[in-house]
């Protein structure tokens, strides 16, 4: 098919909150830029649902805002959004009682004596084998780094994880926020002041191939409904498809072809890996777990990594009959198997033995639930990615251009504490904008 004859300055793959951000800053330089998005829709793995019945949300994809992110704060600020406080307290089934779970002051010890600078660096799994730790402190790190952090402890690697721990910011002593509004207005505030006329995004464009030369790029598309479509060119390109695409095998649905493709692209994807992490939003009838404890409740703990489901939260401050079921790590890989009533089932098996509730009055207040399964979702292929062992060196190569004319970003090419979340993943847009106006003058 005949190339369009006027190339971009620069295209990006991906509509996902590095693309937009990247396409907002590059768009703020006066240049011209066009988004190619598999899905039907901008946000990536920001997927706000939207209940028409009642008129509330529910985050199917990021839902916290994590410690002062200036990027994130200041485009809230920009964009005319709220956020609000959450609640930090925690409860944990122990014997007949929910009791406080002081959550963070547990692991205190294991977090401090990860070292950033190790030389050797190793796995989570091997640091829990060096210590002499109690099973239910031991239990409790597993289950914060697979359900946090989404990861497998036999590959996250100590420094990574050391220099995550060991950063955190508060605002005002508060740690974490959710958007008022709906996480979805924060994507599409990105987009503010763009002529609907002159839209950027082009929806359900799969990129299947991507040919490049120093200063010039021809990126060959498909739609969803698998036309092909004329080849689009530019002077550069920015891909930000998620890093569980990116090390997806090339007869995936999504998976680009680089012609050339980088040397150091699959010596850097083996040391990173794409977390799994499966949430049910469950809405009841009643808020029927306030009867169970004299104190409001934020968050729910199973002990242990036997239990489908071992972390619930509510929607507090706000009162709602809305739990929230996670798991991650490779049992939410494993549970990606089931069907979503097999994993609806299991998760009230779960919240039956946290409440000391039979399951069947449990299943009596269900109305209904919402769900996505990011692992089996072609165009993410996992939820968030992680830093495997020497991946923070190795992985540093992607932050990089390529020739002054490819560049990677989105959440799993960033190197630093943010690595995971929103925050993490603006990070990288605005850094790849910054290479791309440097090599295009």
């Amino acid at each position: 098919m005949n190339p369009q004859k006027a190339p971009y300055d620069c295209l990006i793959v991906g509509a996902g909150l590095a693309g937009l951000a990247c396409a907002r800053a590059l768009l703020d330089a006066g240049k011209s830029v066009l988004i190619l998005e598999a899905r039907d829709r901008i946000g990536g793995r920001v997927f706000t649902h939207r209940d028409p019945t009642t008129g509330t949300h529910t985050e199917l994809g990021a839902e916290f805002i994590h410690g002062a992110p200036a990027v994130t704060l200041d485009r809230l600020d920009l964009a005319g959004l709220t956020f609000y406080d959450l609640t930090d307290k925690h409860v944990q089934r122990k014997g007949s009682e929910l009791v406080p779970l002081d959550f963070f002051e547990k692991m205190g010890d294991v977090m401090d004596s990860l070292d950033p600078k190790r030389k050797r660096d190793r796995s989570i799994e091997d640091v829990l084998k060096s210590k002499k730790l109690e099973k239910s402190v031991e239990k409790l790190v597993r289950t914060y780094v697979e359900g946090f952090h989404a990861a497998d402890t036999t590959k996250m690697g100590e420094r990574a994880l050391a220099k995550t721990e060991q950063s955190h910011t508060d605002l005002q002593g508060v740690g974490s926020f959710r958007i008022s509004e709906g996480y979805d207005q924060f994507a599409a505030s990105f987009l503010h002041g763009v002529s609907a006329h002159h839209s950027i995004v082009r929806c359900n464009n799969v990129v299947k191939k991507l040919s490049w030369r120093k200063g010039h790029v021809n990126v060959e598309a498909v739609s969803t409904a698998g036309f092909d479509l004329p080849t689009f060119q530019a002077k550069t390109v920015v891909v930000t498809i998620p890093l569980g695409v990116l090390k997806a095998p090339a007869k995936s649905k999504a998976a680009i072809e680089f012609s050339p493709r980088p040397k150091e692209l699959d010596k850097c994807l083996g040391a990173l890996h794409m977390g799994h992490a499966l949430r049910l939003n469950l809405r009841f009838k009643s808020r029927f777990w306030e009867e169970l404890s004299q104190e409001p409740i934020g968050y729910l703990h199973a002990a242990g990594t036997e239990y489908d489901f071992p972390t619930w939260w509510t929607q507090l401050p706000l009162r709602t009959p809305i739990l929230t079921a996670w798991q991650g790590g490779p049992r939410a890989e494993r549970l990606s198997k089931l069907s979503e009533s097999e994993r609806v089932q299991t998760a009230l098996e779960t919240l039956g033995y946290l409440l000391d509730l039979p399951v069947t009055k449990i299943q009596n207040e269900l109305i209904n639930w919402t769900s996505h399964d990011w692992s089996r979702d072609p165009y993410s292929l996992g939820a968030y990615s992680y830093v495997g062992v020497d991946g923070d060196r190795l992985g540093k190569r992607l932050a990089e251009p390529f020739s002054d004319t490819l560049f990677f970003s989105g959440e799993g090419t960033h190197m630093g504490p943010e690595r995971g979340q929103v925050d993490g993943a603006i990070v990288t847009g605005l850094r790849s904008a910054g290479q791309v106006l440097s090599s295009l003058k």
